[in-house]
Parts: structure tokens; C-alpha cells; sequence
């Protein structure tokens, strides 16, 4: 456990730890936060091995409150949960009312201990149909349901549209279990601990009127800025005779706008930029929409729609459309982005319209979430084209729709990038970012997690080229990451094993020892190695190195098969038919295992072994 500076005996109090607490408490004092104002977060279980649905925005729970406590309680009594939310941050209490699935219905129950704590806290309850549904709906009774938190005790069940009857068993946190027959949808009971009965209460008739808002609602719309400009991947698109173009820099600010053509948010953007051309165009903004009308469907199937959308409506952005490759590109790079802003590594959907704004240089400076107005546009066109060295800091401080990346630097950004590249298959996309990320480890300065880091993403890119036969390009990377991080013995094993495939024992060979000077336990590098030395008639050294790569990894059949092959050289056929059995035992379907066990027992029927 970590100590506070304010307790480390002998030495001096930093300065800076007191006036950084002393910050802290004025900004909670003052109804400040240190947390961003992030929008809350709302998850959908989707069931089963499904995911969850992130719905915080569908739900209206994305407020930009720096909240800490939520409690669920059916408050208006109409069979739902509604929530109550506090906040740092001003309001300091919400209520967020539960409107929706309406013909969806409840049933609650209130328990109330006799023989143990009157609250009935810790009891259990199950609620089954009595029509021959097999389905059951359990719930637990709780002193606390979160942080600082305390949701009703009567206890919900969300039944859906079924009528019931239902069933409903309670084990008491005395042990004792009764059932009670006959529950009804949508009611409310009361259960006694040893009565034997359910009393249904009636629901008040409860009219809430919605009051004034003391904050911007929600909204689908955010800008991102990025404290640090990231380049952008290849962007690829279909003009209007279906050809593939490459997004290239015109050498001005530009903005890659992904629409549709049944998205109204996206019409009424398209509208305004159109109207507004002029005012973009002096201010040097070239504007690039992408269409994404049935991506789903096949590339090509909706550039008739587009084209005829386009006319109709005058469009001056020709009729490009986007590639779901390129789509694919551009959700990376606005995953990596949330994903590091809000250290949730989780999937963020990139939505429609979306819209990312690039510098001159074609670097990304800036992502907007929902339609962006044009007035926003001009003026972030201005702090992109700014040459002045000015810090850019103050235009990318967050506000309500507005966020920022926070300052990880660019190398674990680039690092990130290269990662979620290579993992969807991106792997020409993937390069320059570990490219950029490995330029950046080796830099004055820069701490040795991103030398680790960025030579971990060129391993990575590395071993899918390997994969795809692309030997050249695996051997580049490999090499590169070896000079990133010299420490990294990954590297070498693996350069090991493309020289290997080259027909270069030799050179391998030089790999593979230098990988086990870094680490003793690099499997692959003394599994390869034995090998090497087996194929050579270096038996002692082959016993030795695949003695080590069983000792790594007891359950690795081809080490035990290899080994085994190498003692049985050695003239010592016992302990080889050890090795022989074991790998068959791990991999009964290893054949060479098996061809090996049968041939040393037709051997022994001969003659003995040591």
C-alpha cells in the first residue's frame, strides 16, 4: 500500500500534494468537480452471452453530472423502477422518472422479519408462473445497493405482460422457507414472516409534473478535441461512377463527414453546410461527405440512392461513399479516442452523422459527435490553422457536450490505434501508427512503459503478417521492435522464427540464444532451439533445451514429443517413452506422438533400454 507524502517519516512534505488537496476542496466547495463532467452511463443486459447495449443516451441518463450515487425505487407507483441521483454538482438531486416500455408491468413485495431483523434484510425471494413457465425471477434483499446508496426495500419484480398467477417463495434470513400461491401482475403485497399470506396494497394515484431544468439537457451531439493531433488512417471512397478513391490532404483543413440518407439530423447538417459553402470555403475548409447508406448491403448497393439524394437536393459534395473498411477505420480511431478519455475499455458506437476534422497536414485534430453547427466549424478551423505555437489547451477544456483527450501523450494513443488496427484486420492501417508510437519510445524522454508498449504493438503486427506469409514486412517489424526495446525478448523469438522460415538456422539460432540470455523462459525459443539442434545431431544441447521448454510449459505436448525424440537418440528409451505417453495423454489425436510410442514399443519387444 502506497504512503500519503504527508507520512513519510524523515522526509519533507512536497509542496505540492497540500495545495493540490487544498484545490480539490475549494472546487468541491464551490460546486466544482475534478472529474470532466463525463456523461453518465447507462448499460442495456442484452442476456445470455449477448453484451451489454450501451442506451445512455436513449435511456436520457447521459447528464453531464458529476454524479455519485443512484438509488432505484418505484416512486410514481406505476409498476417500474424510477431512480434518484446525486451529484457533486449542481442539481445536487435528480429524479429520473421511467416512462417507457408502456403495457410492461411489475410486481413488488414489502417483507417485514419476525424472528430475525424486522427488515427481512438478507432473505430471498423467487417468483415463478404457475402456468408452466420454467422461468424464475430471484431477488435478495440488501442493506446497501451502491455507493453511498440505498434503494427501496420493496422488492421488484419486472414480470413483463404476463397476468400470472405466480408463485412466490421466501427463504428468511432465519432459514425458514414458506411459499405463497396466487400472486397478481401488477400488484403490491405485503408478507409477515410466518403468516402465510400476501396482502395487496393499493397503489397511490401519484401525478408528477416535470419542473424546470437547472442544466443543458442531453443531447446526441459532443465535440472532442484532441490536446494532440493523431494522423489519420487511409480513408477509402466511391465516387459517383463507383470507382475507389483515396482520401488525400489538399493541403487544407478538412472535414470527413459520415451521413445517410435517412438520417434527418444528417439532411438538416448537409442543408446548412450547402447554404453556408461560402463562409467554409473562405475560411479554408474543405468539406468531405460520406455517404454510409447500405454498408450492410455490399459497397456499391445504394449509389444509386445517393446520387439521386444528392440531386435532389443540390449537394456540392459530389457523391462519395464511404467503404465499410474506411467506416471500420474511423470507429478505431473514435474507440481509441473515448476509450482512453473515459479509461473504460469498452466499445463506443461511432454514430450518424459523425463528423472529424483534419489540419493541413491531414492530422485529426478534432471529432464531433452528432451534427456540429457551422458557427462551431469556422471557429475550430481558425485554432486548427493557428501557426503561432499558441497552446491549444483552453479551446479543448470540456463542458456540457463538449470532451477532450486527456493528455496520455500521443505515443499511448498511437499505441492503442496500432492495436485495435491490427485486431480487426487493418493491418496496412496499423503500421504507421506503431510506426509513429515507436519513433516516440525512442526519443529522449520518453519512459520506458512506452518503449514496452510500442514494441508489444510491432510484435503484434508482426506475428499477423507472419500469419499472412508476409515474411518481409513480419521480419521489419520484429527488427524494429527489437531496437524499441531491447529488453523485449518476444522480439527475438520471434525474429528467430522468420529467419528460421527463411532457411537460416544459423541466424535463428543467434535469435534464439539472445532471447534466452533476456529471458530463461522463453518457451518458443528453447522449443525452436532444440530443434534446431536435433535436426543438427547436437543431442545434448536438444535434450537440454527442451528439457527447459517442459519445465516452462509441463502440459505442451510437442515439447514432450521432441524431447522424448531427442532421449531416444540418446539411446535412453524409457524416459523417451515417458515423454511419448505424456504427449499423447495431453493430445490424444497428436499423431507423431502416437507413430513415435509405437515404434520405440516394437523397438523394445527386440532388445531392452535403458
Amino acid at each position: 500500500m502506497s504512503h500519503s507524502p504527508l507520512k513519510i517519516a524523515g522526509k519533507p512534505v512536497d509542496p505540492r500534494y497540500r495545495d493540490g488537496w487544498s484545490r480539490i476542496t475549494d472546487l468541491i466547495e464551490t460546486g466544482g468537480s475534478w472529474s470532466g463532467r463525463e456523461r453518465n452511463c447507462c448499460f442495456l443486459n442484452l442476456g445470455g452471452d449477448l453484451p451489454f447495449a450501451d442506451v445512455s443516451y436513449a435511456s436520457g441518463f447521459d447528464f453531464p453530472d458529476d454524479a455519485r450515487a443512484v438509488a432505484s425505487v418505484d416512486w410514481d407507483h406505476d409498476g417500474d423502477l424510477d431512480l434518484w441521483v446525486t451529484n457533486r454538482t449542481a442539481p445536487r438531486l435528480r429524479f429520473l422518472r421511467n416512462n417507457g416500455s408502456p403495457g410492461q408491468r411489475g410486481l413488488l413485495v414489502r417483507l417485514q422479519g419476525t424472528s430475525g431483523n424486522r427488515d427481512a434484510i438478507g432473505a430471498r425471494l423467487e417468483l415463478s408462473a404457475d402456468n408452466g413457465d420454467a422461468r424464475r425471477l430471484v431477488r435478495f434483499v440488501a442493506a446497501g445497493s451502491g455507493y453511498l446508496s440505498q434503494s427501496s426495500k420493496w422488492v421488484h419484480f419486472g414480470v413483463g405482460t404476463a397476468d400470472g398467477p405466480f408463485r412466490l417463495t421466501i427463504r428468511w434470513p432465519g432459514g425458514k422457507t414458506e411459499t405463497l400461491e396466487g400472486l397478481a401482475a401488477g400488484g403490491r403485497y405485503r408478507v409477515v414472516e410466518a403468516s402465510g399470506q400476501a396482502i395487496r396494497q393499493d397503489a397511490r394515484d401519484i401525478q408528477l409534473a416535470a419542473g424546470g431544468l437547472a442544466v443543458v439537457p442531453p443531447t446526441g451531439r459532443a465535440r472532442i478535441a484532441l490536446l494532440e493531433r493523431l494522423p489519420l488512417p487511409s480513408i477509402e471512397f466511391l465516387d459517383e461512377t463507383g470507382t475507389v478513391g483515396v482520401l488525400s490532404s489538399s493541403g487544407r483543413p478538412t472535414l470527413v463527414n459520415l451521413w445517410a440518407t435517412w438520417c434527418l439530423p444528417c439532411v438538416e447538417e448537409l442543408q446548412q453546410f450547402k447554404e453556408r459553402l461560402g463562409e467554409l470555403d473562405k475560411a479554408g475548409l474543405d468539406v468531405v461527405a460520406l455517404s454510409v447508406d447500405g454498408l450492410k448491403d455490399g459497397q456499391n448497393g445504394e449509389l444509386e440512392l445517393v446520387r439521386g439524394f444528392v440531386d435532389k437536393h443540390d449537394l456540392p459534395f459530389g457523391t462519395r461513399r464511404a467503404t465499410s473498411e474506411s467506416v471500420d477505420r474511423l470507429d478505431v480511431i473514435h474507440d481509441v479516442v473515448l476509450t482512453m478519455r473515459t479509461q473504460l475499455d469498452e466499445k463506443h458506437t461511432l454514430p450518424v452523422p459523425a463528423s472529424f476534422l483534419l489540419d493541413a497536414s491531414g492530422r485529426l485534430a478534432v471529432i464531433y459527435k452528432g451534427p456540429v453547427t457551422v458557427d462551431k466549424l469556422l471557429a475550430d478551423v481558425l485554432l486548427v490553422s493557428d501557426t503561432s505555437g499558441r497552446s491549444t489547451t483552453d479551446p479543448c477544456v470540456a463542458y456540457p457536450g463538449r470532451w477532450f483527450l486527456r493528455p496520455h501523450g500521443l505515443g499511448a494513443v498511437a499505441v492503442r490505434v496500432a492495436d485495435r488496427m491490427v485486431r480487426r484486420g487493418h493491418l496496412d492501417a496499423a503500421l504507421p501508427y506503431a510506426l509513429l508510437a515507436a519513433d516516440l519510445a525512442t526519443r529522449n524522454g520518453n519512459p520506458f512503459d512506452l518503449s514496452h508498449k510500442a514494441a508489444g504493438a510491432l510484435i503484434d503486427l508482426g506475428n499477423a503478417w507472419d500469419q499472412e506469409k508476409k515474411l518481409d514486412l513480419a521480419e521489419r517489424v520484429f527488427s524494429l521492435a527489437r531496437k524499441v526495446d531491447p529488453t523485449d525478448a518476444a522480439a527475438l523469438t520471434n525474429l528467430g522464427n522468420i529467419r528460421l522460415r527463411r532457411g537460416d538456422p544459423r541466424a535463428a539460432e543467434r535469435s534464439y540464444r539472445q532471447a534466452i540470455v533476456l529471458d530463461p523462459d522463453q518457451l518458443q525459443a528453447h522449443m525452436n532451439l532444440g530443434s534446431i539442434c536435433l535436426q543438427q545431431q547436437r543431442v545434448f544441447d536438444a535434450v537440454r533445451h527442451l528439457q527447459a521448454a517442459v519445465r516452462i510449459n509441463p502440459r505442451f505436448p510437442q515439447a514432450h514429443n521432441l524431447l522424448g525424440m531427442a532421449l531416444l537418440q540418446q539411446g535412453r528409451r524409457s524416459p523417451a517413452r515417458e515423454h511419448f505417453e505424456k504427449a499423447v495423454a495431453l493430445d490424444p489425436n497428436y499423431q507423431d506422438a502416437r507413430t513415435n510410442l509405437e515404434a520405440i514399443g516394437r523397438k523394445a519387444s527386440g532388445g531392452g533400454g535403458r
